[in-house]
């Protein structure tokens, strides 16, 4: 069912010390699951107008 190193992978789960690193692993991810690490830069934003004068909108089908 599975691979050598995915029974190796569980294997060290298992140990007493893996199980403890993924738990904390896990809880980390749950903590920093409800904030937002991403920026943003409203200088950086640049939004095309969708008028008829923009160049980038004059190309046909």
């Amino acid at each position: 069912m599975f691979s050598h190193t995915e029974n190796e992978a569980l294997k060290q789960l298992t140990a007493l010390g893996g199980r403890t690193a993924a738990l904390r692993d896990l809880n980390m991810l749950e903590k920093q699951g409800g904030r937002n690490i991403m920026e943003f830069s409203n200088g950086k934003c640049e939004v095309p107008h969708l008028d008829w004068n923009n160049p980038m909108q004059q190309h046909g089908l």
